[in-house]
């Protein structure tokens, strides 16, 4: 199971700090295990989930 939330970068500044964004969309896994910035297709973004977690 995949849990998600959308934050915006700019009402969240601690966050955004936090995670070190540098563009919009940026995906954070697992709470910085794994980082995707830009908009990745489905099955890739998916590849990148499946390798943060068996970090």
């Amino acid at each position: 199971m995949i849990h998600a939330e959308a934050v915006d970068a700019m009402e969240f500044p601690e966050l955004t700090q936090r995670f070190s964004v540098q563009g919009v969309p940026q995906t954070v896994i697992n709470s910085g295990q794994g980082i995707v910035v830009g908009a990745y297709p489905e099955q890739q973004l998916l590849a990148e989930i499946q390798s943060a977690l068996s970090h």
